[in-house]
């Protein structure tokens, strides 16, 4: 007596099924990939933006309340006076300069900040979807046509809004370059009145 193996060939139902299987598990790696992506754009980047601009803010402010305070007690003295053993001449064309130049530019960082946190633009949700829709759409593709167009539809729609919160958080980026030149200038020049 002779054993043949049997060898069976899947079926192509067999075949469909499998390999539908492995779609929808690479379609679930590659959501949970978008939305970790879309995580880190919305709410990581934007919160450390946004701590950076309260940072700069408070920078700007006490710049300006020093600054200014400073020039009005040495202006109201009409002399030269010695400030942490530094004479500073209150008369001198550059002290005013260099004093007002730091004044206006902590004002343009103050307002500048405070314009960024107030223009932060409408959140963007993950799906235009309502999550009905989105399971409405699930319970079609559990049919005998496969085409996993719910997890496609949130794969799409997740990478749409990735994309307008990058071009917000770019946006905001280069008013953040801006702010803390704006800064520097403003702490350097202040410094300046002092060597006047």
């Amino acid at each position: 007596m002779t054993q043949t193996a049997v060898t069976s060939e899947p079926t192509p139902e067999a075949q469909k099924i499998a390999f539908n299987t492995k779609y929808s598990t690479t379609l679930d790696a590659v959501l949970r990939s978008a939305l970790d992506d879309y995580n880190q754009t919305t709410y990581t980047i934007k919160r450390f933006q946004h701590s950076t601009i309260k940072s700069y803010l408070w920078i700007a402010t006490v710049v300006f309340a020093a600054e200014l305070a400073f020039f009005a007690d040495i202006a109201s003295t009409k002399q030269l006076i010695a400030f942490i053993d530094l004479t500073v001449d209150v008369q001198s064309k550059v002290f005013k300069f260099f004093s007002c130049l730091s004044l206006i530019l902590s004002l343009v960082v103050f307002l500048l900040g405070v314009d960024t946190m107030r223009g932060r633009g409408k959140g963007v949700g993950p799906t235009v979807f309502p999550w009905t829709k989105i399971g409405d759409l699930a319970f079609d593709d559990c049919d005998e046509f496969y085409t996993d167009s719910c997890r496609i539809t949130l794969i799409r729609d997740i990478q749409e809004a990735i994309t307008q919160h990058v071009a917000e958080s770019n946006s905001i980026g280069v008013k953040l370059r801006c702010m803390s030149w704006g800064v520097l200038a403003s702490v350097g020049t202040a410094l300046v009145t002092l060597l006047c």
